[in-house]
């Protein structure tokens, strides 16, 4: 089957048999014709071309179009011209290999290599503005560019190909040329003494490597120190000020500023160059070190929010591209039975969290043992406001509700030790990270079963024990309420005394408004019935129940209130947010902009979330929006910002925003 590779192999010969690199379509289609016809049997390939052959021959010469191989012109679809770019191309590679052969020739141009090609397939390349981008872009598909020079310094003509090293080799031996003629090497050194005080043989060394070999002193453009790229930035500046002011300059003059314009503009380019790559390795090293700090464990927003020791953000030299690029590299393992270097986990709720495979151990000891001190103190705290109102649930006497009840909270308050609390992420982390030695031991023996590789239950983990608390719940009710008899007397007397149930403290109690230690499940008699799979219900689903019909409708006329407080009767909440973001966000780059605006907006979610103030029944006033934005607009990632006011009252507006929707607004 013939490919553009063979539709481009026969266009090369049909050009160099008719000696021109311009044809119709229909001649070269007839070529095509008389070639397959001539060779089809030695070459089975090309049968392809000979039927429907002018369909496939347009298909296969936009390919090379797009390879930069030929150049078309077309009457609609219908081609009418074809170019063959490669001939140009290898005219003007070949002149600067003579070039190479013999410096004292001139840089090629249209003129003196008597190049008719078409316009419209050189590319001109203003030196001062466009070469930094040409070098950024590497663009693989060849092309013809007129290198055009300020100042009236003549064009020349180069291939894309040529940019980089190759211009610059031939730059430095025009240089060498000049510095040979009428001791120019001399004179050159003695001006640049003066600006170079204290590095006299530094200078000596550059100036006789440009002598006695120009290659040798190609690094010190292409990979430039301090010295070097001054003294390329001093040398240049000197030849183009020397000759730029001569009314009438000789053909070699000419060929010396192009030169020194050729090293000038690329020593500028591997110069930031070179600086970039240190700024991004600096970034790097900053990344890597936050993930070596606690908590250990970082959500995507958070490490784009990463700084070095000034507060500078380390989006400004990584981009997020680069730093999930970054993860992505260092989230695979080499393996299916060994870890990666950084462990990629997702909660419940679908958030991915990032940490290093040597923290995963440590991270979940400090987690169970905080959640077990935590729930310990919030279920004895819950069972005994339950119990002194005469209630009882589940969780007090059956195992599987008590284990619901802390996979539950477990959850809500701590998802990314749930997430980490997996037999085989944690045996593998022991094996891959011995140094934790035998506290690491431990705390596998303490989570996972290792004959049965499986997790423990979490009242094994937690070290809870469901009998314990409850006896610790009972040792806090009064004397009365633990005497057999007693009990039922006192009910008796409560109820003759306050009317029937029971005292709005002893309500209010019961309701465990403790945390978000909130039981979820099936009473027993005299409790409020709730979803008995659920264990123990977070804040946000209390506050959602709490909000349904009637408080739903507060919430928004508080919302409303609170958006006409800040923005007056007909303010638009979306107009007011844009036109804050071009207060205090000063980037002019569209990307850059729009990228800062969704860290901040990630950080702002984050807070709030942690403040627990979406699922509030009813929204915080003014003031409280007001303080709250103080207290993040303080945050260390955003010491860049300097617009305080304009940005703190982006906050409050985008506070506000969120506030909204959490209700459906």
């Amino acid at each position: 089957m013939a490919d553009s590779s063979e539709v481009a192999k026969i266009l090369g010969i049909c050009v160099r048999k008719l000696q021109q690199p311009r044809l119709s379509f229909q001649q070269f289609s007839a070529f095509v014709e008389r070639y397959t016809e001539r060779y089809a049997e030695e070459y089975p390939q090309l049968k392809e071309l000979q039927s429907n052959a002018e369909e496939k021959l347009h298909r296969h010469l936009a390919t090379l179009q797009d390879q930069g191989l030929c150049a078309l012109s077309r009457d609609g679809e219908r081609i009418l011209e074809i170019v063959y770019t490669q001939h140009y191309l290898t005219i003007v590679d070949k002149a600067y290999e003579k070039l190479y052969q013999q410096p004292e020739r001139l840089f090629p141009s249209e003129e003196n290599l008597a190049l008719e090609a078409p316009e419209h397939i050189i590319v001109p390349l203003d030196i001062t503005a466009d070469l930094v981008t040409w070098l950024e872009r590497g663009d693989e598909r060849p092309c013809l560019l007129r290198v055009i020079f300020p100042e009236n310094v003549p064009n020349i003509i180069a291939t894309s190909a040529l940019l980089g090293r190759p211009l610059i080799v031939y730059s430095l031996q025009r240089i060498r040329l000049y510095f040979r003629s009428e001791k120019n090497a001399s004179y050159v050194q003695s001006k640049l003494r003066t600006v170079f005080r204290g590095r006299e043989m530094a200078l000596r060394d550059i100036i006789n490597g440009i002598l006695t070999n120009p290659d040798s002193v190609l690094p010190s453009v292409m990979e430039p120190d301090e010295f070097s790229f001054y003294f390329w930035a001093q040398l240049t500046n000197m030849l183009v000020k020397e000759f730029q002011q001569k009314k009438e300059r000789l053909a070699e003059e000419e060929a010396v500023l192009q030169a020194a314009h050729l090293l000038g503009y690329h020593a500028v380019f591997y110069k930031g160059r070179k600086q970039k790559h240190r700024d991004i390795e600096l970034a790097r090293k900053v990344l890597e070190r936050h993930l070596n700090q606690s908590p250990f464990a970082y959500s995507i927003s958070e490490i784009y929010s990463f700084g070095d020791d000034k507060g500078v953000p380390i989006t400004k030299n990584l981009s997020h591209e680069r730093i999930l690029n970054y993860l992505s590299e260092h989230t695979q393992s080499s393996s299916d039975d060994s870890l990666p270097d950084i462990i990629r986990t997702r909660t419940h709720e679908n958030k991915d969290y990032y940490l290093r495979k040597e923290y995963v151990i440590p991270v979940v000891a400090s987690g169970i043992n905080q959640a077990s001190d935590e729930f310990k103190r919030l279920i004895v705290h819950h069972w005994t406001a339950l119990l002194k109102a005469d209630k009882k649930m589940r969780a007090m006497h059956d195992d599987e509700a008590f284990e619901r009840l802390l996979e539950t909270n477990l959850k809500a308050r701590y998802p990314i030790i749930t997430a980490l609390l997996n037999s085989s992420l944690l045996l593998l982390a022991e094996r891959e990270t011995a140094g934790g030695g035998g506290n690491s031991r431990t705390v596998i023996n303490r989570v996972v079963d290792r004959k049965a590789r499986e997790l423990h239950s979490l009242a094994e983990i937690l070290e809870l024990d469901r009998k314990t608390l409850y006896q610790d719940a009972r040792l806090m009710l009064p004397f009365w309420q633990v005497v057999p008899g007693l009990a039922g007397v006192v009910r008796l007397l409560k109820r003759f005394l306050f009317g029937g149930g029971e005292r709005r403290e002893d309500r209010r109690a019961a309701g465990g408004s403790e945390g978000a230690m909130v039981l979820s499940q099936n009473a027993d008699a005299g409790e409020h019935p709730e979803d008995p799979a659920s264990g123990v219900s977070s804040e946000e689903t209390a506050a959602r129940r709490q909000r349904s019909g009637a408080g739903s409708v507060r919430y928004q006329k508080a919302i409303r209130d609170l958006t006409r407080e800040y923005l007056g009767p007909d303010g638009d909440l979306d107009s007011a947010l844009a036109e804050s973001i071009e207060q205090w966000n000063p980037l002019l780059d569209p990307t850059a902009k729009k990228n800062l605006v969704e860290d901040v907006n990630a950080l702002v979610r984050d807070f709030l979330r942690r403040m627990r103030v979406l699922t509030r029944n009813m929204p915080p006033d003014k003031s409280r929006i007001h303080a709250m934005a103080e207290q993040l607009a303080k945050n260390d990632a955003f010491k860049e910002i300097k617009r305080k006011r304009e940005f703190q009252r982006y906050l409050e507006l985008y506070m506000l925003k969120l506030l909204s929707k959490s209700r459906g607004g």
